[in-house]
Order: C-alpha cells, then sequence, then structure tokens
C-alpha cells in the first residue's frame, strides 16, 4: 500500500522512453561518492570507474506517468573486496558486477513514496525538462531551484537486434537502441 492505493510486485511498466550517458570517472572521488554505502567501485581500468545518467520518462506503468533520473555507479559484488581490474572485468562479463543508484530524483510525489518505501531508492522530488522525442535528446533536471543535471545525447550508431535487461524487480525490453562513443 502507498499513499492509500495497493501497488502489486512486481510493478509494471508498459512504456517508457530513456536517454542515457555513460561516463569513465576517476574512481577516487566516486568512491567517496559511494563510501556511505560499504560497496567499491568496479574498476574497467586502473584508477577509472563508470558512472551513467539517464533520464527515463514513464508514460505508461503501476506507479502512473512520471520523469526520473538516474545516477548509478558500477560496483562490485557486495560479498568481494579488492581483486582489482582483472577481476573486476571478470566480473563485470560474467555477470557478478552490481550497479548501485546513487541518486533518483523524480517528478511525483507517488512514485517518491512507492520508490523509497518498496525498493529503498534513493529518490527525491525535482523539477524536469526533458525532450525525449527529438533526435537530440534533452534534459534537465533542478530541485528547489538548484540545477542538478543537464544533459544532452546526439543519435548514435544503431545497435543491431533487440536488447532485453533483465533489472530487479522489473523487465525492460528496448526496442531501439544507439551507441555514440565519445572521448574519455
Amino acid at each position: 500500500m502507498v499513499l492509500g492505493t495497493p501497488v502489486e510486485i512486481p510493478v509494471q511498466v508498459r512504456t517508457a522512453t530513456a536517454f542515457m550517458a555513460v561516463f569513465s570517472v576517476p574512481a577516487s572521488p566516486a568512491q567517496t561518492l559511494i563510501d556511505h554505502t560499504g560497496l567499491e567501485l568496479l574498476q574497467y581500468r586502473p584508477g577509472r570507474g563508470v558512472c551513467t545518467l539517464v533520464f527515463v520518462d514513464y508514460v505508461d506503468g503501476d506507479l502512473g506517468p512520471y520523469n526520473e533520473f538516474g545516477v548509478c555507479f558500477l560496483v562490485r559484488d557486495h560479498a568481494r573486496r579488492g581483486g582489482g581490474v582483472p577481476q573486476d572485468l571478470r566480473d563485470l562479463a560474467t555477470g557478478g558486477a552490481g550497479a548501485l543508484i546513487h541518486q533518483l530524483p523524480v517528478d511525483g510525489e507517488f512514485t517518491r513514496v512507492a520508490g523509497r518505501g518498496i525498493w529503498g531508492f534513493p529518490k527525491i522530488l525535482a523539477d524536469f525538462d526533458t525532450d525525449h522525442r527529438s533526435a537530440t535528446k534533452q534534459g534537465t533536471v533542478s530541485s528547489d531551484g538548484a540545477l542538478i543535471a543537464e544533459m544532452s545525447v546526439s543519435p548514435g550508431v544503431p545497435v543491431p537486434g533487440k536488447a532485453s535487461l533483465r533489472r530487479w524487480p522489473r523487465t525492460r525490453t528496448s526496442t531501439a537502441s544507439r551507441v555514440a562513443p565519445r572521448g574519455t
């Protein structure tokens, strides 16, 4: 029950659009950001980790329509300490790595309460201005008048086929993906 409304698990998302950017980040400052979790940043090369920024427009789903902005880091399995880059790359290739959702602003009170209460997600209320329809996707997210993030993503090269990404507690199926490598 969320704000007096029953919510069935698993939550269904029927229609959503998203755009994202993946960044190579210095490991030390990124680790400092996530130290409070007890997790360790996965390093794909010495001194470098991965941070993903994603704007999602949930159009039709059990939690209603809402916008979300995620800041995520790739992390080592919580049971493993150290091991270095070779082990991190093995874990990444074999599904042994994890994703830590560091921040998750949303524009709806219902989804904020549901996300915090059901899954423990770090959701806060924020204001969004996004364009998911144009060739160049754009988004800004702010809270209490302060800019959190602004991002623009140009079209990349189409990735063949459909991708099915499993994420607890949902399954997401991508119908079209593009990739556009940039300098690190």
